[in-house]
């Protein structure tokens, strides 16, 4: 699978146009496949781990498309999205089973 979109934005300085391209790619070693976000702007182009999940990296690759994020930027919002998934995951699978109010420890 490839997925593959281009944006065209104009330079504050010039009347030339860049174009961010954006790619998702699925790699198949051993029997699960693995999900990575591609982004290139100009010569510039990185590569992001985004895990074993379709749905997940899907979800991300919209986000980062939507987002317009560019290639120096890109690891950084990746493994903020992927740690704000995991907490979140983490905080439905285990609720807490207590309302902790604050407590006056001083005597």
């Amino acid at each position: 699978m490839k997925t593959e979109r281009s944006i065209y934005y104009p330079t504050p300085t010039a009347n030339e146009t860049h174009q961010l391209s954006y790619r998702l790619l699925r790699t198949k070693r051993c029997s699960t496949p693995e999900y990575y976000i591609s982004v290139r702007l100009e010569q510039e182009q990185k590569l992001a781990y985004v895990g074993t999940d379709h749905a997940l990296a899907l979800s991300l690759y919209d986000m980062i498309v939507q987002g317009e994020v560019t290639p120096c930027t890109l690891q950084d919002i990746v493994e903020d999205a992927l740690f704000e998934t995991v907490r979140t995951d983490f905080a439905s699978a285990y609720p807490m089973k207590y309302d902790v109010d604050c407590v006056n420890m001083s005597k």
